[in-house]
């Protein structure tokens, strides 16, 4: 049976329509066969424009089916584009709290050091997206800490200076304020952490109370604060840090940073369920 590609599948051609392949057998065979007189001449030009209409009119017939025939997207098609997009909505800046935003869960991120935006890239946003998977997008408001992360902050008493620990207990006390029913998640990268442990070690007991769950990545803090944060319990903390080759994890401020203080976007999804599976 002859085949037909029309929009990616294949079509065989089959009765009640005769197939090209069976005109061309029909014509040979009729070749074969003895012809009268002035009579061959005449058969092999009509056999041929036969087949030539035969041709013309099955390409006619897909044109006009592809013209005609509406194209559908499954339903399962449009469901998986639709949650690809959710999980893509965190960028390396994220305002919702400052604009305004109130939603049940309010997350609070420190990126690292000279990272851009108020979110960075290597972590938090991948947090965040999963966050959002897990509690629902129009559930979730996202908000980056605009501090410097300058370099040189990270060798100041407690890993940052005063005006980034201020900035982000202004971020905790307007969300208490702004949003008095809305539960408070954390997370905090390299000297991101370090804010995060200055800023929450002076927050009243009200707030402290509002927030459910902190993770931190390749944290400068974790060994010099005991593997907490300060006044936090922490059953509601998960560090993230490979502390066999993370020196900065190890509090080695002087080291060299390596790779592996780098790859914690790895673990964006595992720090996303910690924070998921302790709100409500």
């Amino acid at each position: 049976m002859e085949r037909f590609f029309h929009r990616g599948f294949v079509f065989l051609a089959s009765s009640p329509y005769i197939s090209y392949r069976q005109a061309a057998i029909a014509f040979q065979k009729s070749q074969s066969r003895p012809a009268a007189s002035g009579q061959a001449c005449f058969t092999s030009v009509h056999s041929k424009t036969t087949i030539f209409k035969m041709r013309f009119s099955a390409v006619l017939a897909l044109a006009s089916l592809a013209i005609a025939t509406p194209i559908t997207i499954p339903e399962g098609e449009v469901v998986a584009r639709s949650e690809f997009v959710e999980r893509q909505l965190t960028g390396a800046t994220e305002n919702d709290l400052v604009g305004g935003d109130c939603r049940d869960v309010i997350f609070i991120f420190a990126r690292g050091t000279t990272e851009i935006g108020n979110m960075g890239t290597i972590v938090g946003p991948g947090v965040a997206d999963q966050l959002k998977k897990r509690v629902g997008s129009q559930r979730v408001a996202v908000q980056g800490v605009d501090y410097a992360a300058l370099v040189s902050t990270n060798f100041l008493p407690g890993g940052t200076d005063a005006t980034s620990e201020a900035e982000m207990k202004r971020l905790f006390n307007l969300a208490d304020t702004n949003c008095p029913n809305s539960q408070i998640v954390v997370g905090g990268y390299s000297q991101g952490g370090a804010v995060v442990h200055r800023a929450m070690e002076d927050l009243s007991q009200t707030v402290i109370n509002k927030v459910q769950a902190v993770v931190l990545f390749g944290d400068s803090q974790k060994r010099i604060d005991g593997n907490q944060v300060p006044g936090f319990p922490t059953e509601k903390t998960k560090f993230f840090c490979d502390g066999g080759l993370d020196q900065v994890c190890n509090g080695v401020l002087s080291a060299a940073v390596l790779p592996p203080h780098l790859s914690y976007g790895s673990v964006a999804v595992e720090a996303g369920n910690f924070l998921a599976d302790r709100v409500v």
